[in-house]
């Protein structure tokens, strides 16, 4: 396993990254940049988060500057991608309506992963890829002209539909949505909203409660 790690970040976050960083020990991550532009858009920096990938990288963890990873994230991830080597991993899942049932429901029968829905989006708050399938992501949405100022977690959605590829979520999610911060794209915040905040989040998970801390 090659793991290459991107956080994406806006300049306007700059006051997250040091204790994100911290949290991020052992994975040696790369900070992408918005560049900025005319208008919002969180596609544009996945974007070029997915085109930073190495050649020799056989997996990317990308995550989002407002994102706030458990404690042990960097061995919960490596162990994640271990037993799920060709599957797109989901870190987050928010507690919005349907969502919030089916992590109950998961939740109650001990589940350690949840099959996610086929919806219009993948929860991109934190989210691994197999580096392969990762790469093809940027030439589809030239494909399909898809506009910069669509939602980068509608792209990948996108994508993963239109290619019949399956995402999984560790149970519970590895990383909180911090909701203290203003959307890039203007979406609500601030409020417990249940689109922002995680479903099932610990974050000092214990090894027999830990998705992928857990034993088979």
């Amino acid at each position: 396993m090659n793991l290459h790690t991107a956080i994406q970040h806006h300049p306007s976050r700059a006051h997250l990254l040091p204790a994100l960083l911290s949290r991020l020990d052992g994975l040696d991550p790369v900070v992408v940049t918005d560049p900025g532009g005319r208008q919002k858009s969180s596609w544009r920096t996945y974007r070029l988060c997915l085109e930073s990938i190495p050649d020799d990288a056989t997996h990317v963890l990308i995550v989002q500057d407002d994102c706030w990873p458990c404690d042990g994230f960097a061995r919960a991830v490596h162990a994640a991608i271990e037993e799920r080597p060709s599957s797109v991993i989901a870190l987050f899942v928010s507690g919005a309506g349907h969502l919030m049932r089916r992590v109950n429901i998961a939740r109650k029968q001990r589940e350690r992963w949840l099959i996610f829905p086929q919806t219009s989006y993948i929860p991109l708050v934190a989210a691994i890829f197999p580096a392969d399938v990762a790469r093809r992501i940027p030439k589809f949405a030239d494909s399909r002209k898809i506009p910069v100022a669509r939602a980068d977690d509608a792209v990948v959605g996108t994508f993963c539909r239109a290619n019949r590829i399956a995402c999984i979520a560790t149970m519970p999610s590895l990383v909180e949505h911090l909701d203290s911060e203003p959307s890039v794209t203007g979406m609500a915040f601030g409020n417990g909203q249940p689109h922002r905040l995680a479903a099932w989040y610990v974050e000092s998970p214990s090894v027999t409660e830990h998705a992928v801390l857990a034993s088979p």
